[in-house]
């Protein structure tokens, strides 16, 4: 039972990477614009910008930023401007 189970979450964190993988080919190349939705990737440690919940160490009153290996949640930011204009 445990097995099967564990099977098929192998399956479908391999689907998310691939899905993850065509979406980074298709949109490569693409102008940022405010509202967009980016991932941060840096190359030389082939990992992905993830944004905490919890406050970083040494202030306070920022959130921490770390380095993930693997995609989560935390590694999506959107595009927004600093100040509202009409």
């Amino acid at each position: 039972m445990y097995k099967k189970k564990l099977e098929t979450l192998k399956k479908k964190m391999m689907d998310e990477q691939d899905s993850n993988n065509r979406l980074v080919e298709r949109r490569k190349g693409e102008h940022v614009q405010y509202g967009s939705e980016i991932q941060l990737f840096h190359i030389d440690s082939q990992t992905y910008v993830c944004a905490k919940k919890t406050s970083a160490d040494l202030e306070k009153t920022c959130n921490k930023v770390e380095l993930v290996e693997k995609p989560t949640a935390g590694i999506y930011f959107k595009i927004l401007p600093r100040y509202k204009y009409r």
